[in-house]
């Protein structure tokens, strides 16, 4: 599931994953994100950190809590630059992982 609130990003990743084989639903917000977890159940949640209604935090959070997502995995991406990303760093606490990398997509 492609979790992001702008839709050229949403499009872009969605295409790039169903060019490698991928099924992929989609949602714009936190709270849809929740929605459509329920009824697609995900083997994976690729969200933004910042979205409308409820950050990608939370929505790992809610949705590791329940019985539609008990073994989904999270992967968080946000558009920002190398110094933004401390503040990030307290999420280890919702997830297994942190890593930050830059990545850089050439269309």
């Amino acid at each position: 599931m492609v979790v992001e609130d702008d839709e050229d990003s949403r499009f872009m990743m969605r295409t790039l994953l169903e060019m490698n084989g991928y099924r992929v639903v989609e949602a714009q917000d936190g709270q849809e994100a929740l929605e459509v977890a329920a009824r697609a159940r995900p083997e994976l949640i690729l969200t933004d950190l910042q979205l409308p209604r409820l950050n990608g935090i939370e929505v790992t959070r809610r949705s590791a809590s329940t019985r539609s997502c008990t073994t989904c995995r999270s992967l968080f991406f946000q558009a920002t630059t190398h110094h933004d990303i401390a503040p990030w760093r307290s999420m280890r606490d919702a997830t297994n992982a942190f890593r930050s990398r830059l990545i850089s997509i050439y269309c």
